[in-house]
């Protein structure tokens, strides 16, 4: 007789081939809702995080297949595998490059890593695309990000103060721009 562990990983790996085989027959709905099904069971489950993506990008959903990508990542950084955790935020990021918050854990990730330096241009590139899609909230948390690591950033300063002002936070603003002339 199978343990209970050996029971579930057992059903789990049944799931996942079933869903697999769904995928190859162009079933793609079914293997997404065989995915899904999986997820609310073993919500860790790295592989039918991608699969689901795939599936995803397959019907050209892209914003669902950039949100399965999040989730994995989470998922990874749960489990302590900070490098695959950045594969899959890189894979979402891909996908949908506008998401702030995605940028902002990036960079977290790379500085439990201890790399620093990538950490600063994951946020300069997160800054970029904020700014360019007027997410001024975004600028701010990410331009905050950025001033923690490099405090004499001047571009950090700038954007975070023009954020604050785009998002009539005009105290804030003089406080920032005070803070990057002392």
């Amino acid at each position: 007789l199978y343990s209970k562990a050996e029971q579930s990983d057992k059903a789990l790996q049944t799931y996942l081939h079933a869903a697999s085989l769904y995928e190859q027959k162009n079933a793609t709905n079914k293997a997404i809702a065989l995915y899904n099904h999986v997820l609310k069971l073993y919500s860790n489950t790295h592989t039918a995080w991608s699969s689901l993506a795939s599936c995803y990008l397959a019907l050209d959903k892209e914003a669902e297949a950039a949100e399965c990508f999040r989730k994995q990542a989470e998922a990874y950084q749960r489990g302590g595998h900070f490098g695959s955790a950045i594969d899959a935020l890189l894979k979402s990021l891909a996908i949908k490059p506008t998401q702030s918050g995605l940028w902002l854990n990036l960079s977290k990730l790379y500085v439990v890593r201890h790399d620093t330096k990538e950490a600063v241009v994951v946020l300069e590139e997160g800054l970029f695309h904020a700014e360019s899609t007027g997410d001024w909230t975004g600028c701010q948390e990410l331009a905050a990000a950025l001033l923690k690591l490099v405090p004499e950033h001047l571009g950090a300063f700038r954007l975070v103060a023009h954020a604050s002002l785009a998002l009539e936070q005009t105290k804030q603003a003089l406080t920032w721009l005070r803070q990057a002339f002392r």
